[in-house]
């Protein structure tokens, strides 16, 4: 495991930091899910043991409305350090800073299939995200859907007729049915998220790599233009002293 630096992110500059945030009603297993992602353990009562809990992991770290995670992983031969956002209660993120917001490279919605309020309440989610983070281009911000508890299809009451169109009617948001209490597709799931916040943070970098060319070739023009006109300034100088 990497040397972990200050508010337990790895201090090494070769890990690609990637910053996630999980939004989704209370119950839905948020935690369950991002639980077996990290420690790969699965405890149907962990959201009240974590709210007990008197000592928290160095994996995770507490704020206001949300629990920290960390998670240190290879995404396609690049080495990522993945802070996960998990918000807590009905209410969870809204405490969250704006710069939070707005740092994060992926939003990620969760709903329970058995619980279709859950499912309804994914908008809500998705625009307060919207926002808080003050998004000007939502068509190109990577959102995922994830949703939970496949294990129990017998009480499932959101179809994936009704998943599908809803991630069709909203610029194709990537979706990954999960089960926490059996592992099912949950590392597919995050990384999945992975992908798409490294795609979103590598387009920043490739855009503020554009800026800088653009920059710094205006500021070499500019710099050529000032040496040509100071070249002339000292040609007529040195002629009007030849002449007198």
């Amino acid at each position: 495991m990497p040397n972990l630096g200050r508010n337990g992110l790895v201090s090494s500059e070769k890990f690609e930091r990637l910053k996630v945030i999980l939004l989704g009603d209370t119950g839905v297993g948020k935690t369950a899910l991002v639980k077996r992602y990290v420690h790969y353990i699965f405890d149907s009562f962990e959201n009240e043991r974590i709210q007990m809990m008197p000592h928290v992991p160095t994996t995770i770290s507490r704020r206001v409305g949300a629990l920290d995670w960390y998670k240190y992983t290879m995404i396609d031969d690049v080495k990522v350090a993945m802070q996960i956002w998990d918000t807590i209660g009905f209410d969870g993120g809204h405490n969250l800073e704006a710069e939070e917001w707005k740092s994060a490279d992926c939003c990620v919605l969760v709903c329970d299939i058995t619980n279709e309020t859950s499912f309804k309440s994914l908008d809500r989610w998705r625009n307060l995200f919207i926002v808080q983070a003050n998004l000007k281009k939502i068509e190109t911000f990577p959102f995922v859907l994830v949703s939970t508890n496949n294990d129990r299809m017998d009480s499932k009451t959101v179809t994936d007729e009704m998943v599908a169109r809803w991630c069709e009617m909203r610029h194709g948001i990537p979706h990954c049915a999960t089960s926490a209490a059996t592992a099912e597709n949950v590392s597919k799931a995050f990384e999945m998220i992975a992908r798409e916040a490294l795609a979103q943070k590598m387009g920043k970098k490739e855009l503020d790599k554009i800026f800088v060319e653009i920059f710094e070739e205006c500021e070499c023009v500019e710099t050529a233009h000032v040496s040509r006109s100071r070249s002339r300034s000292a040609r007529r100088n040195a002629a009007s002293a030849a002449a007198s």
